[in-house]
Formats: C-alpha cells, sequence, structure tokens
C-alpha cells in the first residue's frame, strides 16, 4: 500500500508539470528504458536522438504502405507534438496506424473525477481525427490499458467500424466488484 502510494505521488507530480517539462521527463525515461537497456537503437533517429518520445515509421511490403505513429499520450498538452501528428497526417494516402499508452477518454470523466492518468490533458486536440475527414486514412488506434479491469462488447453485435480502438488491458485498478466511481470505463 505505502509503495503504491509513493507511486501515486510521483504520477501526480509528473501530470502537473507544464508540458514542456513532461515531454522532456518522457524523452528521458524513453532513451533510458528503450536505448540504454533495451538497445532498440533504430528509434534514436525516429526520436531525433531520443529528444522526444513519439514518434512515425512507413513500412511498404509490396502494394501494401502502412504509416505507424507512436504518440506519448502522457502529455498530449504538448504543442510539438500535436503539430507532429498533424504533419504526419498530411498527404499520406496510405493506411495509418496509431499507438499509445492510454486511450482517449470523454470529457465527462474528468467530471467524475477521474484521475488525471485516465484523462490526460490534450486528448482534445486528437479526438476529432477519429471522426473527420484529417482522420480518413486512420484504421486502427491501438492502447496499452485503461486503470480499469473491467470489459464491455460492442453494442452493435460486434462491429466495429473503422477506425477502431483496441486496448490491450487495464492496469492499476481494484479487482473489488464493489470498485470506487472513479474508475473510468470506455464507452460501448
Amino acid at each position: 500500500m505505502r509503495l503504491g502510494q509513493f507511486e501515486g505521488a510521483i504520477q501526480k507530480q509528473f501530470y502537473e508539470l507544464p508540458p514542456r517539462d513532461k515531454a522532456a521527463a518522457d524523452a528521458g525515461i524513453f532513451k533510458k528504458d528503450y536505448s540504454d537497456r533495451a538497445h532498440y537503437s533504430y528509434l534514436g533517429p525516429l526520436t531525433l536522438g531520443f529528444q522526444r518520445s513519439y514518434y512515425s515509421q512507413i513500412i511498404v511490403a509490396g502494394s501494401l504502405k502502412v504509416k505507424l505513429i507512436a504518440l506519448d499520450t502522457n502529455h498530449l498538452d504538448s504543442i510539438e507534438q500535436q503539430s507532429f501528428f498533424q504533419k504526419e497526417l498530411q498527404g499520406f494516402d496510405g493506411k495509418i496506424l496509431i499507438f499509445g499508452h492510454h486511450p482517449p477518454v470523454t470529457d465527462d470523466a474528468k467530471q467524475q473525477g477521474a484521475d488525471s492518468w485516465d484523462a490526460p490533458d490534450g486528448w482534445d486536440k486528437f479526438r476529432p481525427y477519429v471522426t473527420n475527414e484529417q482522420g480518413k486514412n486512420i484504421a486502427l488506434w491501438l492502447f496499452g490499458h485503461v486503470h480499469d479491469y473491467q470489459r464491455r462488447g460492442a453494442s452493435n453485435g460486434g462491429v466495429v467500424p473503422a477506425p477502431a480502438f483496441v486496448v490491450a488491458g487495464g492496469g492499476g485498478a481494484s479487482l473489488d466488484a464493489h470498485a470506487p466511481v472513479y474508475q473510468w470505463q470506455p464507452e460501448a
């Protein structure tokens, strides 16, 4: 319990930082974890020498052309990352897959008292790309987890229109059936 409270205090401090400071902190963590420890040196050029923790990569295999965009969802309020995202979508004629840590949430999640890592600042700048013309090539948004273990099925019998949202797993939430109200659940 003490370890959980300690981690929560660290996360709270991180989310209270200005956007540039969050971006710099994440870039440092990204370099340490992915370059220094895991030796993923190919990420260096994609992240401007680990000056940022978001990047894109185009993959061409035969007639298949895909752009992968990895967002740092811990600091979507960064103007630099928002500009990067807009630039990456412009003029690309293939399919786009977007990867991130936390999925977008509705604005009412914050009103219900959701913790900041379940309702990160800046999603309002990315959410329109789900439905507007600028996001027409985005085929898939893939996210690591929400802080909630519960799952819901598709409300239309399992048919999911593009773009699809995939959340790989839950994390940080109680398994208690009577979990507190602040645990956010994705819309059906």
